[in-house]
């Protein structure tokens, strides 16, 4: 959606770490004492250099379950590539050896497929690998939906302009249906917020927006169609068309919340830095706004996906201009495995300048928001090319998880495709997935898709 004739955001410069002047100011006077959990996913894509990432300490063993206090650690002790995270290194719980065994096909797509959804890959008419199962994210945001609020936000950081793509998919609302994001800053900022600074009067409607309002009225029209005839329907075939309903019922809503965008009543809007056509400005942006989103109570679940940085933006330009094939594939060279690490340091970075925001708001109860958020970051593939074994994953904040902690697990099972090295396995990321489930309230929750899953131990102490 385009938004012709809107106005630039205000001249600002960006702050390095900028949250806190604005921020404190968000949290809403009437909120519950005790503040609520938020969710906030972080999905880069890509492979992430084992050798770069990992953390060691003297005595421990590569084939044993272990930890070691990060509060304490000394910054020489963290690695190359998370030593931006350094400073929240308190609110940080670094996972090692987890692996998502789901993906056997394409890891590119059947990991998208199943890496947050923790289901077996569905194909669709056209043979393509889809999610088969809600994402996490999306089941924990029906299950503590507020009245009135978001069930979700979700965000794309992309090149090529305020409308470009990003590349792979993370987020799915049921099988076979991605979740749509927004990679329009203004688009976003006006959803929420209403109005971008500094614009008055009333504005007439872009083709794109009386399209969209179209959309919604169309949405309700199917919703009712459905629900009549679900009436004429039993057994398996009404649940699968109740299901469907459902999800048009929930876009719907959320296309209705998008026409007038949702009123702030906390406090200030949140500033913006100015004309963010780079990748870090871009998440800047986004970080701000899911922060003041979180602060209001406007939703509790919340997602950036990213797609890839240009090689130029952190040194590696004489590798290419294109991550994937410049670097990605690297074959075993050096400068390539480096070219790697470096743009997953990057990423690092923002994901700790989306945890500085977090930190930079104060509860009513005396605790930051990042306390009580669980935030994820976890890539598409692992610590190599196309593999799904060691995957990089690190959750900041914790809301109930014990932090402050590296933990390595045992590779133990064992590798249904052997490769290399990696002929056993660390336990499956879909225990991480329900053990958050279970950090946000769904105590219930016992399996994703079709598969019954147990909680990853050692996550609350």
């Amino acid at each position: 959606m385009s938004m012709s004739g809107a106005v630039p955001f205000s001249r600002r410069a960006l702050m390095a770490a900028g949250a806190s002047y604005f921020l404190p100011s968000l949290v809403r006077t009437t909120q519950a004492a005790t503040p609520p959990k938020r969710l906030l996913i972080f999905f880069t894509i890509h492979g992430n250099p084992y050798p770069h990432w990992k953390m060691r300490r003297n005595g421990l063993a590569d084939d044993t379950t272990w930890e070691f206090d990060l509060k304490n650690a000394a910054q020489g002790e963290f690695s190359r590539t998370f030593a931006p995270l350094y400073e929240h290194r308190d609110k940080l719980l670094i996972l090692d050896t987890l692996s998502n065994q789901l993906s056997r096909y394409d890891a590119h797509y059947a990991s998208e497929a199943s890496l947050l959804t923790g289901a077996e890959p569905a194909r669709d008419a056209s043979g393509s690998l889809v999610g088969s199962a809600p994402s996490i994210d999306q089941i924990v945001a029906e299950r503590i939906r507020q009245p009135g609020a978001l069930g979700s936000l979700e965000l794309g950081v992309a090149t090529g302009g305020a409308n470009g793509t990003v590349p792979y998919k993370g987020i799915w609302q049921g099988r076979g249906v991605a979740m749509p994001y927004i990679v329009d800053q203004a688009v976003a900022f006006e959803r929420l917020f209403g109005r971008l600074p500094g614009q008055t009067g009333s504005t007439a409607l872009t083709r794109d927006q009386k399209i969209e309002k179209r959309r919604r009225v169309i949405l309700d029209e199917e919703r009712a169609r459905y629900r009549a005839l679900a009436t004429r329907l039993s057994g398996a075939d009404r649940t699968r068309l109740e299901s469907h309903a459902s999800m048009i019922g929930d876009l719907s809503e959320r296309l209705k919340a998008a026409e007038g965008g949702l009123q702030v009543s906390c406090g200030s809007k949140p500033e913006m830095a100015a004309g963010a056509r780079s990748m870090n400005l871009k998440f800047e942006n986004f970080a701000r706004m899911i922060t003041a989103a979180f602060a209001c109570d406007m939703t509790r679940v919340a997602s950036i996906q990213m797609a890839q940085t240009a090689s130029a933006d952190f040194g590696h330009a004489s590798l290419g201009g294109n991550v994937h094939g410049g670097m990605a594939h690297h074959g075993n060279v050096a400068s390539k495995i480096l070219g790697m690490s470096d743009y997953y340091r990057v990423h690092a970075q923002q994901f700790a300048t989306l945890l500085s925001h977090l930190r930079a708001v104060k509860e009513p109860d005396g605790s930051s928001l990042l306390d009580n958020t669980i935030a994820l970051w976890v890539p598409e593939i692992g610590s190599w090319v196309h593999q799904t074994k060691h995957l990089p994953v690190v959750i900041g904040g914790g809301a109930g998880f014990k932090v402050g902690r590296y933990m390595h697990y045992a590779s133990d099972v064992p590798a249904e495709v052997p490769t290399g090295s990696y002929r056993r396995l660390g336990p499956s990321h879909a225990k991480l997935l329900i053990s958050i489930a279970r950090q946000m309230g769904l105590t219930d929750l016992g399996q994703l898709g079709n598969i019954p899953v147990t909680p990853l131990p050692g996550l609350t102490g």
